[in-house]
């Protein structure tokens, strides 16, 4: 097998979490629509149970 260079590496950029979420009322058929944006949590070490 071929040896990679370090060259083709890619480092990953920033993340954006984008949704949208589509809400219809039961009694008024009226739709109401939000956008909801954020950023993914960085993994937090795991604690050992003592």
């Amino acid at each position: 097998m071929a040896e990679q260079s370090d060259s083709n590496k890619a480092a990953a950029q920033p993340a954006v979490l984008q949704a949208t979420i589509h809400i219809t009322r039961k009694a008024t058929g009226k739709v109401e629509t939000y956008q909801i944006v954020g950023t993914p949590v960085k993994d937090e070490p795991q604690k050992e149970a003592q």
